[in-house]
């Protein structure tokens, strides 16, 4: 475009008074917006539908272990302490090394 084709235009643009023949070629940096999304109180509420899951979790094992129906163990019981009591160091340690194999090289069970 020859430069009377440029002027010509941005004679025509009168309303942006920015741009003249000085500022077209040149870049400008855009301001960042720091725009960042977010949900309130995020690990509260994942927590609390893990205290939801736990009774789940727990029956099932205790179905596993003893056959259909057991008895209710406390809600303040851990999986964990559960899994660690009933189940066997080796078994434990082998099951572990199997989670670690399928997951990502980021992720890893301890």
């Amino acid at each position: 475009m020859a430069d009377s084709d440029t002027e010509e235009l941005l004679s025509e643009r009168g309303d942006d008074d920015e741009l003249d023949s000085s500022t077209l070629s040149k870049w400008k940096f855009v301001d960042e917006t720091l725009v960042e999304l977010g949900i309130d109180d995020v690990e509260q509420y994942l927590l609390a539908k893990a205290r939801l899951e736990v009774p789940r979790v727990t029956e099932r094992l205790m179905t596993r272990m003893y056959g259909k129906h057991s008895r209710l163990l406390q809600p303040e019981l851990p999986v964990e302490d559960i899994i660690q009591l009933w189940l066997d160091p080796t078994v434990l340690m082998l099951t572990k090394q199997h989670i670690n194999a399928n997951l990502d090289a980021n992720e890893f069970a301890t």
